[in-house]
C-alpha cells in the first residue's frame, strides 16, 4: 500500500496546469493584458514563473506586479480584519491601479487570496483556471 502511494504526484494548481493540462490543450491568446497575483503557495514553491507563462499562454501579455507579496487574507482572517489585507496589498494595490492599458483580467490561484484581492484593489480577481477555459475555447 505504502508503494502505491510513493507512486503518486501531488501538484500544486500552478505546477498542474503548467505540466499537465496547458500542453494537452490548444490555446488561443485572448486579446488585452492579465494580471496574476501570486499565492503565498506560489511564492514558496518558487513558481511565479510557472503561473506567469500559464497566463502568456492564454493572453497577448502578462504580468505580476513587482510589489506582489501575500495578500494579507490568512486564510479567512481577512473576512475579520480587513485592515490586515488593505495594510499587505497596499504598495501592489497602488501598482495595479497604475497599470495601463487594455486590462482583461485579474488571477489568482486561490479564492481566498482572490477575495482579498479584490477587495484590496476594487478589481475582480478570478481563479487562473477561468483564463485557461478561456483560451482554450475555439
Amino acid at each position: 500500500m505504502l508503494r502505491r502511494w510513493r507512486a503518486l504526484r501531488f501538484y500544486d494548481i500552478v505546477q498542474y496546469l503548467h505540466k499537465e493540462v496547458l500542453p494537452r490543450l490548444n490555446l488561443r491568446k485572448r486579446p488585452g493584458t492579465v494580471v496574476c497575483h501570486p499565492t503565498c503557495s506560489t511564492m514558496k514553491l518558487e513558481q511565479e514563473h510557472m503561473l506567469l507563462s500559464i497566463a502568456s499562454q492564454c493572453s497577448e501579455e502578462a504580468v505580476i506586479p513587482q510589489e506582489h507579496a501575500c495578500c494579507g487574507f490568512a486564510g479567512d482572517r481577512g473576512l475579520l480584519f480587513p485592515e490586515v489585507t488593505q495594510s499587505a496589498t497596499r504598495k501592489q494595490a497602488e501598482e495595479i491601479s497604475g497599470i495601463r492599458g487594455n486590462i482583461k483580467g485579474y488571477y489568482s490561484t486561490s479564492r481566498t487570496c482572490e477575495v482579498g484581492m479584490s477587495s484590496a484593489t476594487g478589481k475582480i480577481y478570478s481563479s487562473i483556471i477561468y483564463l485557461v477555459e478561456r483560451a482554450s475555447r475555439p
